[in-house]
């Protein structure tokens, strides 16, 4: 069976937690059908990395502080797609009441990855994609919802509702936003059913089971990278505040 070829030649895509991981293989996925990719991480250095990330661009960006996501997003131009891909990761260092403070912070929606994608809404919009620019966060980025507290049991019911309030805020902007979504693997597996939940859509949807062999961590790695392919593409175009689950 073939699946989609997708051609981002000319396309400025930024990783936010792409020095590993899932975020890494989005990254490498984009490069390989030549986008201009930035990946970021907390290290000054990218030698403090243990993958390769020579093909890419770096940028250090710590999304736990306010400042450092707004100087980010004033030095950032024009982006097609941004794909969070990042859980938090506080400094070892801080004490109690800074850790409550960025907890609150992150309650807030002053800190992580929805202010990083409000902050950085001028940079997509002036994206001449068809559909306009596009924002997808990953199963990591529940992780501030989680911190936050603000997602109950679920963390990525939080995440969940953030996308659908950013897509309705941010669509006359031409930005969407969507979110890809997978269980945490366990155990081996040779099937993973891309499913999807959108009341409404013009853009076109790939829903058919994509058989992979290798363990569930890997099979459900490759749907995500599918998937955020497919969401940041103009497949998608008519698709935004949506979730789409894999597995």
């Amino acid at each position: 069976m073939n699946y989609p070829q997708y051609d981002y030649s000319g396309r400025r895509v930024l990783v936010a937690g792409g020095t590993d991981g899932t975020g890494l293989a989005i990254a490498h996925a984009f490069a390989d059908a030549g986008a201009e990719v930035t990946v970021t991480g907390s290290q000054h250095l990218t030698g403090f990395y243990d993958a390769d990330l020579s093909r890419f661009g770096y940028r250090q960006l710590a999304l736990e502080q306010p400042e450092a996501i707004v100087a980010f997003a004033d030095a950032t131009e024009r982006l097609d797609a941004l794909v969070v891909a990042g859980a938090p990761e506080l400094p070892r260092h801080l004490g109690d009441s800074e850790r409550e403070f960025v907890a609150e912070a992150s309650r807030l929606g002053l800190v992580g990855p929805a202010q990083l994608v409000r902050r950085l809404r001028p940079s997509l919009s002036a994206s001449p994609a068809q559909g306009g620019g596009s924002a997808v966060c990953t199963t990591a980025a529940a992780g501030w919802w989680a911190l936050g507290r603000r997602g109950g049991p679920d963390p990525t019911s939080g995440l969940a509702s953030a996308t659908r309030d950013l897509g309705a805020s941010l669509a006359r902007y031409g930005v969407r936003v969507n979110a890809a979504l997978a269980p945490v693997p366990a155990g081996q597996a040779y099937h993973v059913q891309i499913d999807r939940h959108a009341a409404h859509s013009s853009g076109t949807l790939l829903t058919r089971p994509r058989r992979v062999r290798g363990s569930l961590a890997e099979a459900t790695r490759s749907a995500v990278v599918d998937v955020v392919l497919f969401l940041s593409s103009a497949g998608a175009a008519g698709l935004t505040g949506q979730s789409m689950r894999v597995g």
